[in-house]
Formats: C-alpha cells, sequence, structure tokens
C-alpha cells in the first residue's frame, strides 16, 4: 500500500455548478430515496484555467446515504470516472476512481472532496494510479 501510495499521481481541480436538475421519485413532494440531482460544473486548474467539466448524478438512498456517479471530461487529456457511497455528515468524504480514457485509460485510486474557496466552489483532490 506504502509503494503505490508513493506511485499515485496527484490532481487539483476547483469545479463550480453551471446547471442543476432534480427529478423526484415518487411520492412526489417528498424527500425520499430515489430522488435524484444531476449537476454540470466547470473545472478549473487551482490557477484558474479552465480545464474541462463534470456531470454528476447523486440518487438518495436510505439511512441518509446518497450513491454519488461522476465524469471528469478534461480538455486533450481523457475521462475519469468516479463512484461510491457518500454519507451526509460524512467528515471526509471521498468516492472511489474506477476508471477513465486517454491518459487516465484504467485509473483507479480516490477522490478526495474538499471546500472551496467560496460556497460555489469544491475543492477536489484526486490521487491517481493510472
Amino acid at each position: 500500500a506504502e509503494a503505490a501510495a508513493k506511485r499515485a499521481k496527484r490532481l487539483v481541480l476547483i469545479v463550480r455548478p453551471v446547471d442543476f436538475r432534480e427529478f423526484d421519485a415518487p411520492p412526489v413532494g417528498e424527500f425520499s430515496p430515489g430522488d435524484t440531482a444531476v449537476v454540470t460544473e466547470d473545472a478549473f486548474t487551482p490557477a484558474g484555467r479552465l480545464v474541462g467539466y463534470d456531470q454528476v448524478r447523486f440518487t438518495l438512498m436510505f439511512r441518509d446515504e446518497q450513491f454519488v456517479e461522476a465524469t471528469f471530461v478534461l480538455q486533450g487529456r481523457g475521462q475519469i470516472v468516479v463512484e461510491g457511497v457518500l454519507g451526509f455528515t460524512e467528515q471526509r468524504p471521498a468516492l472511489a476512481v474506477v476508471g477513465g480514457t486517454g491518459q487516465f485509460r484504467n485509473a483507479r485510486g480516490q477522490v478526495f472532496i474538499l471546500p472551496g474557496a467560496t460556497e460555489e466552489e469544491t475543492r477536489l483532490v484526486f490521487a491517481l494510479l493510472v
């Protein structure tokens, strides 16, 4: 595990939402399992350069958890696919990197979800094995 950690490549992205859609599964009007939100975000380097976008789907599950699926499209580099379960009160949220294309073909690892500099931003730190 220690050797794998040393080989991991670090990638930091700052994401900002540009579109948000909600889909209310029955019973309509109640916050219930199956409710889904889809978010599209622009992805930037920490220096502020636009490098791509992501599309994220959140599906509400039981026990105050949500299943998250996301694809990050990075211009000229490829895609990174992540997924996992997040609890609403999770202190150190992270998702699994489950694959990718281009430079990220067969990528594995984790993405750590951190607060951004503003309310609208999220800082994502990828630890990738490619």
